[in-house]
């Protein structure tokens, strides 16, 4: 099992005054050519499924969304869906993510808390990444916070990982590519074949029509939003391209 704790403390050195670039899986991205630009930070960030570029058949792809991630935001459930992207691209898990360069893990699942379930999912990543990839967590107590801040609705990866990273001292934090399914997701993120991305909700719908589980505490895109605005214009080592933000205006104005 991994140091927690010292972990921790190597994550906020491995931040600190870095330029860092969060990359979403927004097909927004693509055709854009922003693959050399995103290579050139410090640090690159990903969510979720974001993988692989290495090992793409979209072999352009990097052109579009770079060639690597540093830093893996995720929900931490990733045994499941992990195992069919490692089959779709007949390599093992852990070299799927290794390809990717991937760094640091940050999971939403908090091990240090009394949670059986949560500790049940830390391991099934330990046990794929055989301690070759760092483990951070999200504490509870943070997402707990942050979830009040939204008026008691669950934040998306993005919201959750720009203000995680908001805690540490780093130099600046671009924001691309995070348009809150405005566009879909490009070729880069991984999308099971009984999934599809719909155009109408936007959102991920079964192939077979029947209902996805909804989650237990809901996300709202529009408090998401005005909640990040607020917290740009506050801080001024956040940038945001401006293509993200008329996408993200769009959200608010919609009915």
């Amino acid at each position: 099992m991994q140091d927690y704790v010292k972990n921790e403390k190597a994550y906020t050195k491995y931040l600190k005054d870095k330029k860092i670039i969060i990359v979403g899986p927004a097909q927004s991205l693509e055709g854009k050519k922003m693959g050399k630009e995103i290579d050139s930070y410090d640090i690159i960030v990903r969510l979720n499924n974001s993988y692989s570029i290495y090992y793409n058949p979209c072999k352009t792809i990097s052109r579009d969304v770079g060639s690597r991630t540093d830093i893996l935001y995720h929900t931490g459930a990733i045994g499941k869906v992990l195992g069919m992207a490692a089959r779709r691209y007949n390599v093992t898990k852990l070299r799927l993510l290794r390809k990717d360069k991937i760094k640091w893990f940050v999971s939403k699942r908090d091990p240090t808390c009394h949670s059986k379930s949560e500790k049940k999912y830390t391991r099934t990543f330990e046990k794929i990444s055989k301690n070759k990839i760092k483990f951070v967590t999200v504490h509870r107590k943070f997402l707990k916070d942050l979830r009040r801040l939204l008026k008691n609705t669950d934040p998306n990866m993005s919201t959750m990982a720009i203000m995680h990273l908001l805690q540490f001292d780093f130099k600046e934090l671009r924001i691309v590519g995070c348009d809150f399914y405005g566009s879909g997701y490009n070729k880069a993120y991984f999308i099971p074949t009984s999934l599809k991305f719909d155009q109408r909700t936007k959102s991920i719908i079964r192939r077979d029509g029947k209902k996805r589980r909804k989650p237990k505490v809901p996300h709202d895109t529009k408090r998401q939003i005005r909640f990040l605005l607020k917290i740009i214009k506050n801080d001024k080592r956040i940038k945001i391209d401006n293509d993200i933000l008329k996408i993200w205006r769009g959200h608010i104005s919609a009915n």
